[in-house]
């Protein structure tokens, strides 16, 4: 299985997470009132932000098929399914289904630019896009014929409730 992410995102999202980490410490060892309570609440918020945004989204790409992990939905597209792997700003998917792009592996519109005008030899122009195309392509190519299913976009359930419970928690926070 080939995965790929946004390595900033990930990174990002760690140091929050040890950012927030801190904070709970701090807000467990001197909070006790009201404002404790809603900052707690804005925390566990964004770490579920941080979660969704920068953690969750991927492309796993294996034997069968490809699945893409954008904040708050997974789609898993067997090959029989995938018309072409898109190489814009972000990696994209057209599928029997419609069409799908990648939160995960994403490219500054001046690094795109810049590829665009390099020769397709020159590999250090070479975007984590393109790279990840690539490297699908390979495993699509090398899949075996399998019989045609269909393309299943699913809710990741711990994503929304990575952001709604503390949701509801800030909500209850301020009301009280």
């Amino acid at each position: 299985m080939k995965v790929f992410r946004s390595r900033t995102g990930w990174v990002l999202g760690w140091v929050w997470l040890v950012f927030a980490a801190v904070n709970f410490v701090d807000l467990a060892l001197r909070g006790r009132d009201k404002a404790s309570l809603i900052v707690t609440a804005v925390l566990l918020l964004t770490c579920g932000l941080a979660y969704v945004m920068g953690l969750r989204p991927a492309v796993r790409g294996d034997e069968t098929g490809v699945s893409i992990e954008n904040p708050f939905k997974t789609t898993r597209l067997p090959w029989s399914t995938v018309r072409k792997i898109g190489t814009g700003r972000a990696l994209s998917f057209d599928h029997a289904g419609g069409h799908i792009d990648s939160w995960a592996v994403q490219v500054s519109a001046r690094k795109a630019a810049t590829a665009a005008r390099a020769s397709p030899e020159d590999l250090a122009s070479r975007t984590p896009v393109t790279f990840a195309a690539e490297q699908l392509e390979e495993l699509r190519n090398a899949a075996p014929a399998a019989p045609t299913a269909e393309p299943r976009p699913t809710w990741s359930i711990p994503a929304l409730a990575a952001v709604l419970a503390p949701l509801a928690l800030l909500v209850i926070a301020a009301l009280v």
